[in-house]
């Protein structure tokens, strides 16, 4: 094998391995977000945090698995609060909850 083979093979593991080829369906914030090729490989976000004891309940953790999924996606990050259906959600789950425990009592 010449040398410019060799070097040809070279460039083009290189720039297979370089972030600016991105898997198909990657978007500019999640380009801004996963600097490394490898990242793109990773397990959610929730496997790299939860080892450093970042999460302490089990909401917290789902939130970001969820968040990780929306950068995935290309959504990006959830806007600042709710929205309508969530809020009436939110309300019936407790009104739920407060008749349960009267019931019990």
């Amino acid at each position: 094998m010449s040398h410019k083979t060799v070097a040809s093979a070279a460039a083009r593991l290189f720039n297979h391995c370089t972030p600016h080829n991105y898997p198909v369906g990657f978007s500019k914030h999640a380009k801004k977000v996963f600097k490394k090729p490898t990242e793109w490989f990773m397990p959610p976000a929730v496997k790299l945090f939860d080892e450093t004891g970042m999460f302490e309940t089990e909401e917290e953790i789902i939130k970001a698995e969820t968040m990780h999924d929306r950068i995935l996606d290309g959504r990006g990050p959830p806007k600042k609060g709710m929205g309508k259906k969530a809020l009436l959600a939110q309300k019936a789950l407790a009104e739920a909850e407060k008749k349960a425990k009267a019931k019990k009592k």
